[in-house]
Parts: C-alpha cells; structure tokens; sequence
C-alpha cells in the first residue's frame, strides 16, 4: 500500500460520488483516506469474514472470501507488488532477454497468460512467494483454455 501512495507522491485516496483519486488536498462532499486508514479498513474487511453452513458460522481465517467486494482488488495489488519487484530487478540488470520474453506475459485479476516465454516456468519462484500455489490450466501444445 505505500507504494502506490508514494508512486502518486500524495497523502490521501479521496472518493467521491463518481470518481476516485489520489491527492493532497481535501474536498467537500468526498470521502478522504490516509494510507493507514486504508490498511485499518483491509484488516478490518479480512478479519471481519464469516461464512455461514446451514446453521452454523464460521470465522474464516485464511485467505480473501472469493465474491467479496474488495477480493479482486487485494488479489490483484497482492500479485502486482511481487510482479513489479520482479520486473525492476531485471531492468536494473539490463537482462534485455528476459525483460522481452516477459513483455507478452498478462495478468487479469488472479488470471496469467503468457505467450511465447519459456522464462516464466522457471521463474515463478523469483516472481511470487513460495506459498502461492499456481495451477496451470493448459499444456503446452497450441491450445489455450478460457
């Protein structure tokens, strides 16, 4: 989270009726949040999931709840934090190679596509942590699944 408050060099995430935008400056009518007050809301929604099986409820302690609203947007600031420092690292080490076989590697959400980099199998423990399971969904023939 204090990379993108400091990438857009401001003080607070300010939302309004229609927009959401990052500044130094307080607005009338918006809402405003400190980097902290972002934390302090993400722990809250993460520690406040509950699951309910019939009759019982459940206090679910690992992981996001898929469906929740702010599920995407954590996975997907979660998954780009690691994806960054990787691409940094190699554009400091000027490995021009690698940083071209990484240019047709996407990600949508929790969702990769990489084509034509045959570095990325062998470089998805330098990208993302060792508790991160990836599961492959296609071989490596022509086909793609969707």
């Amino acid at each position: 989270m204090e990379k993108t408050f400091a990438r857009g060099k401001t003080t607070f995430v300010v939302v309004s009726k229609n927009k959401a935008f990052f500044s130094d400056n307080k607005y009338n009518k918006c809402l405003y949040w400190s980097c902290a007050d972002v934390y302090d809301i993400l722990r809250f929604l993460i520690n406040s999931s509950f699951i309910k099986f019939g009759i019982d409820i459940y206090k679910q302690v690992t992981g996001i709840p898929m469906g929740a609203n702010y599920a995407p947007l954590v996975a997907d600031r979660f998954l780009f934090c690691y994806e960054s420092e990787f691409m940094k690292n190699f554009s400091k080490s000027n490995d021009l190679n690698l940083i071209e076989k990484f240019n047709n590697t996407y990600r949508y959400l929790d969702d990769l596509c990489s084509l034509d980099n045959t570095l990325f199998q062998t470089n998805i423990t330098a990208i993302y942590p060792k508790d991160l399971i990836l599961l492959q969904s296609n071989s490596s023939d022509d086909k793609a699944t969707f």
